[in-house]
């Protein structure tokens, strides 16, 4: 039985992260691959329909704020480029920098939840086959632990971060040979690799709260029933639990004499 689970866990896992592979940037198939592999529970249902709708949402605000610019067409830059960092700041009206502006962060943003996907899917996997609540990022959730706000706290630091350092860099869509960069090396050297390393970061980070998280629940569930069968190792246990969850320095005297 448990090698059939294993089984089915690694063939869900590789479906969804083909999905997420070949078409899940735009599409977001792997989320829907999620809704159909097993049907997860209802909790989960709504949380991965409202994380496709707010992935279709800054589609819509990239493709609306894309087509508004091509639309009404940009003033003349005084170097000669397309488009450049001074000549968006310096010689457009406030319309068309909104538009500009906010069709790149629907993308920033499209992007950082692609990633953050393709970090979270391993678990995700493994907690829809068992019917349990997905966590950030894949991790196990737990009582007080596991949510997922954490994970879009990630994303949204990680789209901020990405839209501050696109229109403080200077850059350009043609260089005339000066300073700027490309628009190409703008995103592929400095932004998607700062995406990569947060969202990284925050993985690590959040996976290792619950594993430590989830160990101390451990120990106190295996208290609680030593102490219920009178076990005289319980008093040990519950002193490694009051070790995991406090400092040394701030553990209860009675309890260690005890």
């Amino acid at each position: 039985m448990l090698r059939s689970l294993v089984g089915s866990e690694m063939c869900i896992r590789d479906r969804v992260y083909l999905l997420w592979v070949g078409f899940g940037f735009l599409s977001c198939f792997h989320m829907m691959g999620l809704l159909c592999c097993p049907p997860p529970a209802r909790g989960n249902r709504r949380w991965i329909v409202g994380h496709i709708g707010i992935h279709f949402l800054a589609l819509f605000v990239f493709a609306l704020g894309g087509g508004l610019c091509r639309s009404w067409g940009a003033d003349d830059c005084p170097g000669g480029e397309t488009m450049s960092q001074s000549c968006l700041m310096h010689h457009q009206d406030s319309r068309y920098q909104f538009f500009y502006i906010t069709h790149y962060m629907g993308v920033a943003w499209v992007a950082a939840q692609w990633i953050a996907d393709g970090l979270s899917l391993w678990g995700w996997s493994r907690a829809g086959l068992a019917q349990e609540q997905l966590g950030p990022f894949g991790s196990l959730s737990g009582p007080g632990f596991g949510r997922m706000m954490w994970q879009y706290a990630a994303v949204g630091s990680c789209v901020a971060l990405v839209t501050t350092l696109l229109w403080s860099i200077k850059w350009s869509t043609d260089p005339p040979g000066g300073g700027d960069i490309t628009g190409t090396e703008l995103v592929g050297g400095i932004l998607f690799p700062v995406m990569i390393v947060w969202l990284g970061s925050w993985c690590l980070a959040i996976r290792c709260l619950g594993c430590r998280a989830r160990k101390a629940a451990h120990l106190q569930c295996k208290t609680e029933e030593n102490a219920a069968a009178g076990d005289p190792a319980a008093d040990f246990l519950a002193i490694q639990v009051a070790t995991q969850t406090n400092p040394p320095e701030k553990l209860d005297s009675s309890k260690l004499e005890h």
